[in-house]
């Protein structure tokens, strides 16, 4: 499986923080129709900046296992908040979908770091 390089660790965070971005914005003005207003242009920068510096941390200190593990974590999101999205939920598949997101981003990144923590244990105590 492909890792970045630690000297790469940069570009994997502009690349997760731009595509989260993309995904946002084509998720609420496309997908749900929604006018963007400048707060939801805010959130979406700081929602991409945090996913961008995850990234950017987990690849800077070489943590191979927790890395992939947290883009499954986004992508997953990501794939539930489209879902959320695409149903009619009498106006609360917009929440749903922004709360499925973070939830499973949250839960990517800490399994991802609770996996690597462990292998860490493992190699140590061997």
């Amino acid at each position: 499986m492909y890792f970045p390089e630690k000297n790469q660790a940069w570009t994997a965070g502009a690349i997760i923080a731009g595509g989260a971005f993309l995904n946002l914005f084509i998720g609420v003005r496309l997908v749900l129709e929604h006018e963007l207003l400048a707060k939801n242009i805010i959130a979406f920068i700081v929602f991409s900046l945090i996913s961008g510096f995850a990234a950017f941390m987990l690849v800077r200190f070489q943590y191979r296992r927790a890395f992939p593990i947290y883009l499954l974590g986004l992508i997953i999101g990501f794939i539930e908040m489209y879902r959320h999205f695409s149903r009619d939920m009498s106006g609360w598949g917009d929440l749903a979908g922004v709360m499925s997101l973070l939830t499973w981003s949250i839960i990517g990144l800490g399994a991802g770091i609770l996996v690597q923590l462990i292998g860490h244990l493992i190699r140590k105590k061997e």
